[in-house]
């Protein structure tokens, strides 16, 4: 069977591409001289609970499945690398242990 012409899968239309690049286009003009990361930092700061909703959109779906499942403290203090690599190790070993205790009950359930 022959594929049918027209937009391959998950390619965006003309409409939704050009909306999308002139929303980069106008942050990256709103974030000055830092431009666009300049302007997401701004944001981050002064509208955490927005900019967690973009990130949230961002970050692939097991992990936010998994991760929503804590309570994230949010403060208007910027985490170093440092800070954000232990955090993340924090709660990807306590995603691990509560997926380890779950296996464990399955398969003495199950047996």
């Amino acid at each position: 069977m022959l594929a049918s012409s027209g937009r391959q899968k998950g390619t965006l239309n003309k409409t939704s591409a050009l909306l999308k690049d002139a929303v980069l286009e106008a942050a990256d003009i709103a974030g000055g001289k830092a431009g666009l990361v300049g302007y997401l930092a701004l944001q981050a700061r002064e509208n955490p609970v927005a900019f967690m909703g973009l990130l949230g959109k961002l970050v692939p779906s097991q992990i936010a499945a998994e991760v929503t499942q804590n309570v994230a403290t949010v403060t208007d203090e910027m985490m170093t690398p440092e800070e954000w690599a232990e955090q993340w190790a924090e709660r990807m070993a306590w995603v691990k242990g509560k997926s380890d205790r779950k296996s464990a009950y399955n398969a003495n359930v199950l047996t």
